[in-house]
Protein backbone atom coordinates (compact mmCIF):
# COMPACT_ATOMS: atom_id res chain seq x y z
CA UNK A 1 0.00 0.00 0.00
CA UNK A 2 1.46 3.48 -0.74
CA UNK A 3 0.45 6.21 1.75
CA UNK A 4 1.15 9.76 2.51
CA UNK A 5 2.54 9.91 5.80
CA UNK A 6 2.80 12.87 7.94
CA UNK A 7 5.25 13.11 10.77
CA UNK A 8 3.64 14.80 13.52
CA UNK A 9 5.16 15.90 16.65
CA UNK A 10 1.68 18.28 17.26
CA UNK A 11 3.57 21.47 16.87
CA UNK A 12 3.14 24.26 14.48
CA UNK A 13 5.43 23.07 12.29
CA UNK A 14 3.63 19.68 11.98
CA UNK A 15 -0.27 21.56 11.95
CA UNK A 16 1.41 23.75 8.61
CA UNK A 17 3.15 20.51 7.10
CA UNK A 18 -0.60 18.71 7.18
CA UNK A 19 -2.07 21.64 5.08
CA UNK A 20 0.99 21.98 2.55
CA UNK A 21 0.06 17.73 2.53
CA UNK A 22 -3.60 18.97 1.66
CA UNK A 23 -2.40 20.91 -1.02
CA UNK A 24 0.30 18.84 -2.22
CA UNK A 25 -2.36 16.26 -2.67
CA UNK A 26 -4.73 18.17 -3.99
CA UNK A 27 -2.26 19.80 -6.95
CA UNK A 28 -1.19 16.25 -7.77
CA UNK A 29 -4.89 15.12 -7.89
CA UNK A 30 -4.03 12.41 -6.08
CA UNK A 31 -5.85 9.52 -3.95
CA UNK A 32 -3.20 7.87 -1.99
CA UNK A 33 -4.46 7.18 1.81
CA UNK A 34 -3.14 9.59 4.45
CA UNK A 35 -1.48 8.34 7.79
CA UNK A 36 0.01 10.12 10.96
CA UNK A 37 3.16 8.94 12.56
CA UNK A 38 3.47 10.87 16.23
CA UNK A 39 7.16 11.39 16.89
CA UNK A 40 9.82 13.50 18.13
CA UNK A 41 11.04 15.71 14.97
CA UNK A 42 13.23 17.89 16.57
CA UNK A 43 15.96 15.85 18.18
CA UNK A 44 17.94 18.42 19.24
CA UNK A 45 15.83 19.00 22.17
CA UNK A 46 14.53 16.51 25.55
CA UNK A 47 12.00 14.14 23.77
CA UNK A 48 8.21 15.45 24.02
CA UNK A 49 5.33 13.39 25.73
CA UNK A 50 3.19 12.13 24.09
CA UNK A 51 -0.27 12.38 26.15
CA UNK A 52 -2.26 15.38 26.81
CA UNK A 53 -2.16 18.73 24.99
CA UNK A 54 0.22 17.29 23.12
CA UNK A 55 -1.25 14.29 21.36
CA UNK A 56 -4.56 15.78 20.97
CA UNK A 57 -2.59 18.28 18.42
CA UNK A 58 -0.81 15.43 16.97
CA UNK A 59 -4.88 13.92 16.58
CA UNK A 60 -5.84 16.83 15.63
CA UNK A 61 -3.46 16.91 12.67
CA UNK A 62 -4.31 13.67 11.79
CA UNK A 63 -8.09 14.86 11.48
CA UNK A 64 -6.99 17.60 9.65
CA UNK A 65 -5.56 15.71 6.72
CA UNK A 66 -8.57 12.51 7.36
CA UNK A 67 -5.77 10.18 8.29
CA UNK A 68 -6.44 6.31 7.88
CA UNK A 69 -4.77 6.17 11.82
CA UNK A 70 -2.65 7.55 13.84
CA UNK A 71 0.72 5.25 15.53
CA UNK A 72 2.65 7.42 18.20
CA UNK A 73 6.44 6.04 18.12
CA UNK A 74 8.34 5.29 21.60
CA UNK A 75 9.17 8.38 23.98
CA UNK A 76 13.12 8.85 22.82
CA UNK A 77 12.83 7.17 19.77
CA UNK A 78 16.03 7.99 17.38
CA UNK A 79 15.73 9.78 14.43
CA UNK A 80 16.87 6.88 12.34
CA UNK A 81 14.03 4.50 13.63
CA UNK A 82 11.10 7.05 12.91
CA UNK A 83 11.74 7.68 9.04
CA UNK A 84 12.35 3.67 8.74
CA UNK A 85 9.09 3.28 10.23
CA UNK A 86 7.74 6.17 8.16
CA UNK A 87 9.28 4.64 4.86
CA UNK A 88 7.55 1.33 5.60
CA UNK A 89 3.69 3.02 6.56
CA UNK A 90 4.46 4.83 3.20
CA UNK A 91 5.64 2.27 0.94
CA UNK A 92 7.68 2.67 -2.32
CA UNK A 93 5.33 5.07 -4.23
CA UNK A 94 4.16 6.65 -1.32
CA UNK A 95 5.07 10.44 0.28
CA UNK A 96 6.76 11.74 3.82
CA UNK A 97 5.90 14.85 4.78
CA UNK A 98 8.54 15.81 7.55
CA UNK A 99 8.06 19.19 8.95
CA UNK A 100 11.59 19.56 10.18
CA UNK A 101 12.80 22.88 10.46
CA UNK A 102 16.51 23.95 10.83
CA UNK A 103 16.23 28.07 10.07
CA UNK A 104 19.65 29.29 9.35
CA UNK A 105 21.46 25.90 11.04
CA UNK A 106 23.82 25.10 8.39
CA UNK A 107 25.20 22.28 10.41
CA UNK A 108 21.85 21.28 11.77
CA UNK A 109 20.51 20.97 8.25
CA UNK A 110 23.77 19.19 6.86
CA UNK A 111 23.05 16.71 9.76
CA UNK A 112 18.82 16.23 9.19
CA UNK A 113 20.03 15.87 5.38
CA UNK A 114 22.72 13.33 5.54
CA UNK A 115 20.39 11.33 7.94
CA UNK A 116 17.70 11.79 5.31
CA UNK A 117 19.72 10.34 2.25
CA UNK A 118 21.84 7.36 4.01
CA UNK A 119 18.52 6.04 5.26
CA UNK A 120 16.83 6.20 1.55
CA UNK A 121 20.02 5.15 0.33
CA UNK A 122 19.84 2.10 2.65
CA UNK A 123 16.05 1.42 1.55
CA UNK A 124 17.34 1.41 -1.87
CA UNK A 125 20.17 -0.96 -1.29
CA UNK A 126 17.50 -3.54 0.72
CA UNK A 127 14.13 -2.81 -1.05
CA UNK A 128 15.10 -2.39 -5.06
CA UNK A 129 12.85 0.73 -4.76
CA UNK A 130 13.89 3.95 -4.87
CA UNK A 131 10.83 5.46 -2.90
CA UNK A 132 8.78 7.37 -1.06
CA UNK A 133 9.52 10.66 -1.98
CA UNK A 134 10.86 12.23 1.01
CA UNK A 135 9.38 16.22 1.82
CA UNK A 136 10.68 18.63 4.02
CA UNK A 137 8.63 21.88 2.64
CA UNK A 138 10.15 23.95 6.16
CA UNK A 139 13.48 22.51 6.31
CA UNK A 140 15.02 26.11 5.55
CA UNK A 141 12.33 28.20 7.26
CA UNK A 142 12.78 30.40 10.35
CA UNK A 143 10.10 31.00 13.12
CA UNK A 144 8.36 33.98 11.27
CA UNK A 145 8.01 32.40 8.06
CA UNK A 146 6.44 29.34 9.45
CA UNK A 147 4.11 31.70 11.54
CA UNK A 148 3.39 33.41 7.56
CA UNK A 149 2.69 30.00 6.26
CA UNK A 150 0.09 29.27 8.75
CA UNK A 151 -1.44 32.96 8.16
CA UNK A 152 -1.67 32.32 4.41
CA UNK A 153 -3.03 28.59 4.94
CA UNK A 154 -6.07 29.93 7.38
CA UNK A 155 -4.37 27.05 10.42
CA UNK A 156 -6.19 26.43 12.93
CA UNK A 157 -3.72 27.24 15.16
CA UNK A 158 -4.89 26.71 18.53
CA UNK A 159 -3.69 23.25 17.05
CA UNK A 160 -0.35 23.56 16.79
CA UNK A 161 1.11 23.10 20.12
CA UNK A 162 4.09 25.66 20.54
CA UNK A 163 5.62 24.49 24.43
CA UNK A 164 8.98 22.02 24.14
CA UNK A 165 8.84 21.80 27.98
CA UNK A 166 5.76 20.68 28.84
CA UNK A 167 3.03 18.74 26.70
CA UNK A 168 0.05 19.50 29.28
CA UNK A 169 0.26 23.14 29.87
CA UNK A 170 1.97 25.72 27.54
CA UNK A 171 4.71 26.97 30.22
CA UNK A 172 4.61 30.44 28.00
CA UNK A 173 8.37 30.95 28.54
CA UNK A 174 10.44 28.41 27.34
CA UNK A 175 12.25 29.77 24.04
CA UNK A 176 10.15 27.50 21.56
CA UNK A 177 6.58 29.40 23.28
CA UNK A 178 8.64 32.63 23.25
CA UNK A 179 9.71 32.26 19.48
CA UNK A 180 5.86 31.05 18.50
CA UNK A 181 4.31 33.86 19.99
CA UNK A 182 6.38 36.64 18.59
CA UNK A 183 6.48 34.88 15.04
CA UNK A 184 2.49 34.26 15.35
CA UNK A 185 1.83 37.84 16.77
CA UNK A 186 4.29 39.52 14.23
CA UNK A 187 2.22 37.96 11.53
CA UNK A 188 -0.91 38.82 12.93
CA UNK A 189 -1.74 35.04 13.07
CA UNK A 190 -2.54 35.56 16.46
CA UNK A 191 -3.38 39.66 18.07
CA UNK A 192 -0.47 41.57 20.04
CA UNK A 193 -1.16 41.93 23.71
CA UNK A 194 -2.04 45.48 24.50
Amino acid sequence: MNRVVLLSDGGPESLVASLLLLEDQRSRNTSLGRFTLGCQIDHSVKPPHFHSSRRDCIEAHSNLIDSQGVEFMPEGCSLLLILARAIELAGPDGRIFWPVRCGDDLDFMKRTMETSLDLVRMNTTISGHAGPELMLPLLDLEHIQVAELAGELDAPIQSGWPCRSSSVTACGHCLSCQAWESALTATGVIPGSA
